[in-house]
């Protein structure tokens, strides 16, 4: 009996003092394999990646990034795609810039409320452009998805590469040619109104 727990806490003990966030974060690629959200593929799709470089450092470049996409709220996700079940049963399927607002959708006679945390929430949800599924400041990296135009669930990679001189190389990746081509049209105007762009 105490053999067993004993080993337990010492791999337990080993993990914790080898550095458990790696060993987390490699134990969770084969299930984000399968469920279809790698990195690894956005990272290998990167040979095809749109790219451009800046005079910033990786935090205000990524920092930047990030202001233009939301965090993904599991709650307000659910919440949007049970409208979109709602509209589609009654033959209304909304994509893309058609996403429903979640007020003028609900039946007159049902009343919600809504604290101002939840509103104020879902304002904000419906200013940004894109939906933050994965940030990585230590890898560099971002998972994006729910882009104009695009499939809610196509992914797209925003990998940032620190370069010498203070430039920062941003590659956008993505399986979907359609979407790697939005997210750059988003992104780097943004960072364009802030940072210089560096020529190679």
């Amino acid at each position: 009996m105490c053999g067993m727990v004993c080993y337990i806490l010492s791999l337990s003990f080993i993990l914790l003092l080898s550095g458990c966030a790696r060993f987390a974060d490699n134990a969770l690629e084969p299930a984000r394999v399968v469920w279809g959200s790698s990195t690894r593929t956005l990272d290998k799709a990167r040979v095809t990646a749109l790219s451009k470089t800046y005079y910033c450092s990786f935090e205000d470049c990524y920092n930047a990034t990030l202001l233009l996409g939301r965090e993904w709220d599991a709650a307000i996700e659910a919440k949007r795609k049970k409208v979109e079940e709602e509209n589609r049963d009654q033959g209304t399927l909304l994509t893309g810039e058609q996403k429903p607002d979640l007020d003028t959708l609900r039946p007159e006679s049902e009343t919600i409320i809504v604290s101002p945390e939840e509103e104020a929430a879902e304002a904000l949800y419906k200013t940004r452009k894109f939906t933050i599924f994965i940030k990585n400041a230590q890898k560099k990296h971002l998972v994006i998805f729910n882009l104009p135009g695009s499939v809610d669930t196509t992914e797209v990679g925003v990998f940032f590469v620190p370069l010498e001189n203070g430039r920062v190389k941003i590659d956008i990746s993505s399986l979907s040619t359609n979407a790697k081509r939005t997210a750059a049209e988003i992104i780097f105007p943004e960072l364009s109104q802030h940072f210089k762009e560096a020529i190679r």
